[in-house]
Order: C-alpha cells, then sequence, then structure tokens
C-alpha cells in the first residue's frame, strides 16, 4: 500500500475551485480552465 492517496485532476479542480470560493485562495479567470486561470494566496 502506498502511503498516499493519488486523486485525478478533476477532483484537485473541484478543491481548488472551492477554495477560490471560500476566499482561502484568489483567481485571476475562471478557475474551471484550468489553462487560463492563474491561482495564487490572497494577500
Amino acid at each position: 500500500m502506498e502511503p498516499y492517496i493519488q486523486v485525478g485532476d478533476l477532483m484537485l479542480l473541484s478543491r481548488v475551485v472551492a477554495l477560490v470560493d471560500q476566499g482561502k485562495l484568489m483567481a485571476h479567470g475562471d478557475p474551471w480552465l484550468m489553462q487560463k486561470c492563474e491561482v495564487r494566496l490572497p494577500g
């Protein structure tokens, strides 16, 4: 058994979008468009 769980791109993208919606990340562009969006920490 591996020491971590691997998830797919859609799961990671969904989590990033949720963090943007919660204000924990900032997005420049539509976060659902992975190749056309920049994401960073607020501040």
